[in-house]
């Protein structure tokens, strides 16, 4: 599997823990349990892609401007999410700022998948896109990998060397 296809299957588990989240009743149990398990693995997921997917995209003059502002993105959202720690979640005040977040979370993850993926993978060599998932499964959970270097650049207009993944 490569790196898009896993970062677009984490999107929809996000979304969904999102939506579940939202269903819950205000003051149970469930909607802490669940925001819980969603706040960590968006921490997980951005501390991960961003050493993997988005150290790639940065040496590429034709993904840094998408790059930019998906880093810019997730800086939003781990604002959100300590505002949101902050609060009650059996709150009114906490629902609104919850949607907001998931709203840029949805508005983050399209931009990404519409823009900066195609973009990439553009420059990447596919076997460089598995590896690349190797990579980021293992900083997910916590474990050191070694550097990803990458299979030459496959496309005109991408710069030959710059599409390793260095952290």
């Amino acid at each position: 599997m490569d790196i898009f296809r896993r970062l677009r299957q984490e999107h929809a588990r996000q979304r969904d823990l999102a939506n579940r989240i939202i269903d819950t009743d205000a003051g149970g149990k469930r909607r802490q349990a669940l925001y819980r398990r969603l706040k960590a693995e968006l921490e997980a997921h951005a501390n991960a892609e961003i050493r993997v997917l988005y150290a790639a995209a940065l040496q590429l003059p034709t993904c840094q401007f998408a790059a930019r502002r998906g880093l810019f993105a997730h800086r939003v959202m781990a604002r959100e999410l300590a505002t949101l720690d902050g609060l009650d979640c059996a709150s009114a005040k906490w629902l609104r700022g919850f949607h907001r977040l998931r709203e840029d979370m949805e508005h983050h993850a399209c931009e990404e998948e519409e823009f900066l993926f195609p973009s990439v993978a553009e420059c990447l060599h596919p076997a460089t896109a598995s590896l690349m998932t190797h990579d980021y499964d293992a900083r997910k959970t916590g474990r050191r990998t070694a550097r990803v270097r990458t299979a030459p650049v496959l496309v005109d207009g991408c710069p030959a060397g710059v599409s390793e993944a260095t952290h």
